[in-house]
């Protein structure tokens, strides 16, 4: 290979050697020289399977094409079907495989940067690559089926590079990382232009912004500003259709998914507390011994 030396295998791709970078176009300013890790095509797996949760300093774009089952992300169980789409980031906690009884089937691209100076975030990801300008990109979504008709082209581009033993290969690699990543905006773009015509709820959209979001370091008033109203009219309105507080709701995601780092990861206290986007250790506590009533420490060892 010309680019980068490589192992093939059947739609599987994953590097061998680093001494070959890969193509200018990829790169990243902001982060530095761009790394494809592995590209994986038509992957299926049976479950539940009971490995723990993982992170690296990489990338994955994971798209599920078959199965209705649940992985987990950040500490959280989340449902994966026909359609869904992962955009994780590095130091994301993630295990994509089957959770529960059942297969499921996925595609899956994997990248880095060197040195990762600044690791972007998934807009800054695609606007750079595809030119799309999105404000926000969840780390989940649900591409629509009519979309989905425009995948198998892709898959079969990429596999055919994949087959590729010329100077050519890892151009086309690329090329084809490249398209998956214009689908993916095109997706999300879609997404957004739906969710603004069909003007949900304020407190719908609070929801599932605060199921996407509960991690972040975000206060309610972002969530409010994010449905258009002010933060009293959605605490009322969210109240009413949900029987609890926008602020309650937010502390109950964080602490089920402080539950499941704390008991199935091998986190410390702190970096948890980090993970779901806690000021400081003594607040994450505090949190932990309202709601589970013990010490994150004791609660780990249940």
């Amino acid at each position: 290979m010309s680019l980068f030396d490589s192992t093939y295998v059947d739609a599987k791709f994953t590097p061998t050697s680093q001494s070959h970078p890969a193509p200018t176009c990829m790169d990243h300013p902001a982060a530095g020289r761009f790394h494809l890790t592995n590209i994986i095509l038509f992957e299926k797996h049976e479950g539940p399977v009971r490995v723990r949760e993982h992170r690296h300093r990489v990338y994955h774009l994971l798209i599920f094409d078959e199965g209705q089952n649940e992985f987990t992300l950040n500490g959280k169980r989340t449902r994966s079907s026909r359609g869904t789409c992962v955009l994780s980031e590095p130091g994301d906690m993630h295990c994509f495989l089957p959770r529960n009884a059942g297969s499921t089937l996925y595609h899956a691209v994997t990248f880095t940067f060197d040195p990762m100076r600044t690791p972007p975030s998934w807009p800054a990801l695609l606007a750079h690559y595809t030119g799309c300008p999105l404000d926000t990109v969840p780390s989940v979504f649900e591409i629509p089926e009519h979309a989905l008709l425009n995948l198998p082209p892709l898959l079969a581009g990429l596999r055919t590079a994949l087959s590729l033993r010329n100077a050519f290969a890892a151009r086309r690699i690329h090329f084809g990382v490249l398209q998956l990543f214009a689908f993916v905006a095109e997706a999300l773009v879609e997404r957004q232009r739906h969710r603004l015509s069909s003007a949900p709820a304020p407190e719908l959209a609070a929801h599932d912004y605060l199921d996407a979001h509960y991690a972040d370091r975000i206060s309610l008033n972002d969530v409010a500003r994010q449905t258009g109203v002010s933060l009293a009219h959605l605490s009322r309105a969210f109240k009413r259709r949900y029987g609890i507080s926008p602020s309650s709701y937010r502390a109950s995601l964080r602490m089920d998914a402080a539950g499941n780092l704390l008991r199935r990861s091998d986190l410390l206290v702190k970096e948890v507390a980090y993970q779901l986007g806690y000021p400081d250790l003594f607040t994450f506590s505090k949190a932990v011994r309202r709601h589970h009533h013990c010490s994150p420490t004791a609660f780990s060892s249940r």
